[in-house]
């Protein structure tokens, strides 16, 4: 230990300016253009590049392409996306009375069937897997299997990856917005698409318009 006390002063003093430019350096404040987008930009050239949309065009091609929808593009986003945020899909319905923001919960496993007896709690478990093999990716990739053997009742939804990985889903219902990708209510009913939720930010993504020939700014958006 320095007996000198000005040395003393000078070496906490040292010690105190590392702490703090290290501090600085690991917490630099993180903005959308530099910390999210370029995941974004990435997962909607990768998922574009992975399907084609029947009859309605095919801007980004990609090497081996499968035909895909709306509900396909933003499955394929969500499981492939490799950036931080909450990531969901928003789904909108027909008729536009009904849109959820839909995320994955967890994965799968036979302890979240809560019946009261393990006969019951296997049959279940049995039912899910076999409806789930028949699944074929990426096709198909969200479903709902529901229980019921009086007086007992369970019903899940799932989403399946391309893996077979089988993911608990949560639905919350959302007010439908006004318009979306710059299209007003009700052309963007019955569709789905991604959104992120990150620092404060929400940011609407659909996939599948940016393969139809919409460009990045009609479809990445920030919507608050």
């Amino acid at each position: 230990m320095a007996k000198n006390p000005l040395l003393k002063s000078m070496l906490l003093l040292s010690v105190f300016f590392f702490f703090a430019s290290c501090d600085l350096l690991f917490n630099e404040p993180q903005n959308y253009e530099e910390h999210l987008y370029p995941y974004i930009l990435e997962q909607i050239n990768e998922t574009a590049r992975f399907f084609y949309y029947p009859n309605a065009g095919n801007a980004r091609r990609g090497p081996n392409e499968v035909p895909g929808v709306c509900n396909d593009y933003s499955s394929h986003f969500v499981d492939n996306y490799r950036g931080p945020g909450q990531i969901y899909r928003v789904i909108t319905r027909a008729n536009g009375e009904h849109t959820v923001l839909e995320r994955r919960v967890k994965v799968f496993a036979r302890s979240d069937i809560k019946l009261s007896t393990a006969d019951r709690v296997e049959s279940f478990y049995n039912h899910i897997m076999a409806g789930n093999s028949t699944k074929t990716p990426p096709a198909n990739w969200t479903s709902s299997t529901s229980y019921f053997n009086n007086p007992e009742a369970q019903s899940f939804e799932f989403h399946t990856n391309r893996n077979g990985t089988i993911f608990v889903l949560d639905n919350r219902p959302i007010l439908t917005p006004l318009s979306h990708s710059g299209r007003p209510r009700p052309l963007f009913y019955n569709h789905a698409w991604v959104r992120i939720i990150w620092n404060g930010i929400t940011v609407d993504i659909d996939p599948t318009w940016y393969d139809n020939g919409l460009s990045l700014g009609e479809v990445i958006r920030i919507i608050n």
